[in-house]
């Protein structure tokens, strides 16, 4: 075993961010310094079980020498909960280690998957994590080296989606196995650009067959971020921190599981309390007549009527079958205060999923209102549901309504 790995102090995990912490401030970047038997679980909600370890320090997969190390065994030997899977390693590699292992490679004969198995691990078992290019580095060669991999048997992780990356572009170019976020390096996870990204992750992941890794986890908050956003996979200091493979155990499991029944608990909570939500608006609405009048290049209807109903109703609109819009776009922009925007009068509006959804709903049910899944709204920062209804049999109304899970939960 070389000294590289040798531990020279305690290294601890920050309960409150996160992120490693050491005494000697020079070594709080030197990944290199930490025990090759260490470390951190990952977590799959689909199990419900260790899905994993991740060894964090880039040079560990690159430069480690361990001829007496069997990490197969090691890895077998942890109690996960599930004892029918293999578990599996996650490695991490720069990107010029990356292309340097594409350019030293012979057919099967590559260095990083020679090192794989000498250490007894099987490639298809083995995730590598790759830090999106940035900007200025050559995107073709990552590319192909990412491709040589995945011919090799390994699975690939994506991750690093800051400012100086190409990111999102790549995704779909790239088809990563996991597209993983660190929510330890997100400053603000409640800010509408953060939310809109992971919105598009979400879907992304669900149409391309990528599954979505959230690590940073440190608090329920964090946690019921990555849930709703669509997490298979979990790590973070909420559910304890490095630990090594001996100490691995049921108890790690059972933490784990005891954070995820919560959330399901306070999931259920809020979803009673959105279904109330929701109720409570439709008999108000439905106490309301409902009229239009053709002006000739445009229906309107009585948009004050409809925002004193409730100061959750943010806008409206009116559409015809196609969903051609008919109507301007009444937008609250106070209390008793909104403005009428005819921009998008003419535009077609029927491409997007939630317009045919409102159509097959309305031909079941002609008569009620449909609500929609909520999405995130970035323009309005929070999330919203649409209600939306036949009106005088030609044409269909609209209505953005804001949810805030705080108030709803408080009983506001």
């Amino acid at each position: 075993m070389t000294d590289t790995f040798t531990v020279t102090e305690k290294i601890r995990v920050s309960s409150k961010n996160n992120r490693f912490e050491n005494s000697n401030p020079e070594e709080k970047q030197n990944f290199s310094t930490y025990h090759p038997l260490e470390g951190f679980p990952i977590f799959s909600l689909e199990d419900r079980s260790i899905f994993g370890f991740e060894f964090h320090g880039s040079d560990f997969l690159t430069q480690t020498k361990i001829s007496d190390l069997n990490l197969s065994e090691k890895i077998r030997s942890v109690k996960t909960g599930n004892e029918n899977r293999q578990n599996h390693v996650f490695f991490t590699l720069k990107f010029e280690d990356l292309i340097l292992d594409f350019n030293s490679s012979s057919g099967l004969n590559s260095p990083i998957r020679n090192q794989i198995l000498n250490w007894g691990l099987k490639p298809t078992d083995t995730f590598l994590q790759i830090n999106c290019p940035s900007l200025d580095e050559n995107f073709h060669s990552f590319a192909t080296a990412v491709d040589f991999l995945k011919e090799l048997g390994f699975k690939i992780v994506m991750k690093g989606f800051g400012k100086e990356s190409a990111s999102l572009e790549l995704l779909g170019a790239l088809k990563p196995d996991i597209i993983k976020i660190d929510l330890s390096e997100i400053l603000d996870e409640n800010s509408s650009d953060i939310k809109t990204i992971l919105a598009y992750l979400k879907d992304f992941s669900h149409s391309n067959g990528s599954s979505l890794f959230f690590s940073g986890i440190y608090s329920d908050n964090s946690l019921r971020l990555a849930i709703d956003f669509g997490s298979l996979f979990l790590q973070g200091s909420l559910f304890g921190g490095q630990i090594s493979f001996q100490s691995a155990s049921y108890l790690d499991v059972f933490t784990f599981g005891e954070k995820i029944d919560t959330y399901h608990k306070d999931k259920r909570k809020w979803i009673s309390k959105e279904i109330q939500f929701e109720s409570e608006l439709i008999k108000k609405l439905d106490e309301l007549h409902l009229t239009t009048k053709d002006l000739g290049d445009r229906i309107i209807l009585d948009g004050q009527s409809i925002f004193k109903i409730s100061k959750v109703i943010q806008r409206i609109y009116l559409t015809d079958w196609v969903g051609t819009q008919v109507s301007a776009y009444y937008e609250r922009v106070g209390d008793f205060e909104f403005k009428e925007n005819k921009t998008s009068l003419g535009k077609n509006w029927a491409y997007l999923p939630f317009f045919y959804k409102h159509v097959k709903k309305s031909f079941r049910e002609p008569e009620k209102w449909q609500i929609s899944d909520p999405y995130w709204d970035s323009g309005l920062n929070q999330y919203v549901i649409v209600f939306s209804k036949i009106v005088g049999g030609e044409h269909s109304i609209f209505l953005d309504i804001v949810l805030d899970r705080n108030q709803l939960l408080q009983g506001q």
